[in-house]
This record gives structure tokens, sequence and C-alpha cells, in this order.
């Protein structure tokens, strides 16, 4: 009853994020991007509170290596150059000056976040809808990186792949 409860919510908050989208940036032709992002109960993701510490870097590079796969985890590289690649956005999420909003749009963070954000995040397994704003994510090649804010900082974040059908 309750995974009913949950797949309905996550259902209706869908309809309305997607009906409501109509101003989303238009991504590159190459790289076709949805307008929201959702988090589902059984999604293969990591958590993580901001900064972040040293075993969350670890365990968060494993995951990337991994391809956003925990079943995969700790054997061969199944995003190669994943850890020469992200290790240094992850060194920047661990220092607490890098973790306002307004940080993530600068030259240090580009690497990684070349698009704008979007707002539109759906998380099934929260409660209620959160305030505007206080989540958003940030796409690259592989992965979405989810953020939750508190007052313009940054305090939690959360990746998932970002192809939803490998998930």
């Amino acid at each position: 009853m309750v995974l009913l409860k949950k797949t309905i919510r996550f259902a209706v908050i869908s309809v309305i994020f997607y009906t409501t989208s109509c101003c989303c940036p238009h991504p590159p032709a190459n790289q076709p991007l949805p307008c929201a992002v959702a988090v589902r109960e059984h999604q293969l993701r990591f958590d993580a509170g901001l900064p972040l510490q040293i075993k969350d870097m670890e365990s968060l590079v494993q995951f990337l290596v991994a391809g956003g796969d925990r079943n995969v985890m700790g054997e061969d590289a199944v995003l190669l150059g994943a850890d020469a690649h992200y290790r240094p956005l992850l060194q920047l999420l661990a220092q607490t000056e890098n973790l306002y909003v307004d940080s993530l749009s600068k030259s240090k963070f580009s690497k990684w976040f070349t698009q704008k954000p979007t707002f539109q995040v759906v998380d099934a397994r929260e409660e209620n809808v959160p305030v505007p704003g206080a989540v958003f994510a940030y796409p690259d090649a592989s992965f979405w990186w989810i953020f939750h804010q508190k007052e313009g900082k940054l305090i939690q974040l959360i990746v998932i792949k970002s192809n939803p059908s490998n998930n």
C-alpha cells in the first residue's frame, strides 16, 4: 500500500512538472535532456551530505567508476577515466568555501557543469514537494548531479545515471 501511494504521488508530481515545463532551455542537438529529473525509490544512486567526507568521496568515486551501478562497485571499471575526471570535482565539494549555490556557476566547476541547471527535480522518496529552488540538478555526459540547498548553501548531493533506462 505504501509503495502504491509513493508510485501515485510520483506519477502526479511528474505530470505536473512535465506539463508546466514548456519553458525549458533547449539542449544541444547531440544531447537531448529532459526538462525534469526524477529520483525514484528503487533507483541506483549515491546520496551524501555536503561537504563530502573522505569516506563518502571514496564511495562516490567507486560508484562513478562502476558507471553508477552499485552491483559492480569494486570490480573492473565500467566508466574508464571516471576517477581522474571526477575526483577534482569531489575535492571541490569537500571544501566548505565551494558549497554555495553561486559557486557552481564559477569557472572552477565549468569542466563538469557546462549547462544550466534544471530546477525541476522530482524526488519520489520525499513526502512533500520541495520549496522552489531548493533542489536543482546539473547534467553531464553520464550522470545527473542533484543538489539540495538551504539559504544558498549546498547541503546534500545525489548522483544518478543520466540515462534512466539503465537504472
